[in-house]
């Protein structure tokens, strides 16, 4: 079984202990995408693994990686950016939980994504500075399932192929319907044009200029959380949050 000595970038979106002093640091990383890696006697006092693996925090790794093992292991880790501006805040650290449990249980070991990864850091960046939190989260989901393949389909009826009167959104279709079709989905919700275009602008700007312009962002946020859980196949996805 061969080891290779490989440095990557990554986000720690998840820790849990492992055996007496270490710990199982879950990574989405630029090159392999998720991997699991042990990190050995982190939990000791003085540990040099520390800081660098936090949650949350962007970091530079050192590990022995291998394919075929389902635990690499950690040798040495820098951090880079610790996001410390999360940890000030309540609903910051709650809003940036749903970044990281979409990025641990949504992704598959080694299946890298760098568009996801730095939708994720500048999610995260941009998560104290948010003037509403859940329209930056239902942005986030949207466009990470869009990287993930599940591209809600925003121009055209799902149902019979129409671009004219888009007024409903099914999460079970993938996408909108038109004023002759809401029968055709049993969870067909009305958005009306408005819904629709804040949905197709939601998915469309960049990240930073989402301040730009208002919402309903309880819907949205509602929306995309259901098309997350649909679409990934992952019922209990956030199912532990509390409302934000």
């Amino acid at each position: 079984m061969e080891k290779r000595l490989k440095r990557v970038r990554g986000l720690v979106v998840n820790k849990y202990p492992y055996r007496e002093s270490s710990d199982v640091i879950v990574l989405f990383t630029d090159e392999y995408g998720k991997i699991k890696a042990v990190a050995k006697g982190r939990r000791k006092p003085g540990s040099r693994l520390g800081a660098a693996l936090e949650n949350f925090c962007l970091s530079e790794i050192v590990l022995y990686l291998s394919r075929d093992r389902e635990l690499q292991i950690v040798k040495e880790a820098q951090l880079l950016d610790p996001h410390a501006e999360l940890t000030r805040n309540y609903k910051f650290l709650l809003g940036a939980s749903y970044v990281s449990e979409l990025l641990e249980r949504g992704t598959e070991v080694f299946s890298p994504n760098r568009a996801l990864l730095e939708l994720a850091l500048s999610s995260l960046k941009l998560i104290p500075e948010a003037v509403d939190l859940k329209k930056l989260l239902a942005a986030f989901l949207l466009k990470a399932l869009s990287y993930l393949g599940h591209m809600p389909v925003l121009d055209r009826c799902v149902a019979c192929g129409s671009r004219e009167k888009l007024l409903y959104f099914s999460v079970e279709k993938g996408g909108v319907l038109c004023a002759n079709c809401p029968k055709s989905a049993d969870d067909s919700v009305m958005l009306g044009a408005r819904g629709i275009s804040e949905l197709q602008r939601i998915l469309k700007m960049p990240m930073d200029r989402l301040n730009r312009f208002k919402a309903d962002s309880d819907l949205l946020f509602d929306l995309s959380v259901k098309f997350a859980r649909h679409h990934l196949e992952i019922p209990d996805l956030f199912a532990r949050k509390v409302d934000i």
